[in-house]
């Protein structure tokens, strides 16, 4: 099985190619493979779907989140 780092590369990288800017491809594939940790940023200073330049600070913590 693919560990959800792997998994989270394939699916931005469709979600990008059917037009999705980085920010609503980042939050989609994350959603996808783990929707609590992303149901906990939707709407918080963190969440890149609308604003592309918070991805960094978005997947930050989505890191720590999946590192443990």
């Amino acid at each position: 099985m693919e560990n959800k780092f792997e998994l989270f590369n394939k699916l931005y990288l469709d979600y990008i190619t059917y037009n999705m800017r980085k920010g609503q491809a980042t939050f989609n594939a994350v959603h996808t493979i783990d929707s609590e940790t992303a149901n906990e940023l939707r709407g918080t200073d963190l969440d890149c779907f609308h604003d592309d330049s918070k991805i960094g600070a978005f997947m930050k913590y989505v890191h720590s989140k999946w590192d443990n």
